[in-house]
């Protein structure tokens, strides 16, 4: 297993390319890409991407019909201190609907991907985090979706004591 990094904007990934990542280990990971941005990671070999809308789905379909396709998923951090699911992340109830386009899209959804926040992030928060991927995961499957085999678990690490 390699080392992942996010990239969020195109200048970001033609920048690590030219230090020597390889677009196989980095994620498109700005939650709302335009269109040239989208090519510019098609163009530099950039598969994965996150999304968390049916609307970001739309233009990755429209743009880069065979991207990797990472849902980011909202997470409960009520104990982080800067909550990131306050402005990323598809809400669980809304998980069934984007799987649903996928497969209409005919996108690979190859995994989840989840941002517990920063500071004050409990071991709690990460593991229902995890499980509710794993939950995800085997509702794609039962959808009859392509196996998904990935998961991006965010940032640091900064936990507090539970």
């Amino acid at each position: 297993m390699g080392t992942g990094f996010d990239v969020a904007s195109s200048q970001e990934i033609q920048y690590v390319i030219d230090l020597g990542a390889k677009p196989n280990d980095l994620i498109f990971a700005n939650p709302m890409k335009t269109d040239d941005q989208i090519l510019v990671a098609k163009k530099n070999g950039v598969n994965k991407m996150t999304f968390d809308s049916i609307e970001e789905l739309e233009k990755i379909a429209r743009c880069f019909p065979k991207a990797e396709c990472i849902l980011r998923i909202a997470t409960d951090e009520s104990t982080a201190i800067y909550q990131l699911s306050e402005k990323y992340g598809a809400p669980l109830e809304d998980v069934d609907k984007i799987l649903n386009a996928s497969k209409k899209l005919g996108l690979y959804v190859k995994g989840v991907a989840f941002h517990t926040g920063s500071g004050g992030v409990t071991f709690n928060t990460y593991k229902t985090s995890v499980l509710n991927a794993r939950k995800i995961f085997d509702k794609a499957e039962k959808m009859g979706l392509k196996k998904m085999d990935f998961l991006d678990i965010g940032g640091g690490f900064s936990l507090a004591s539970d």
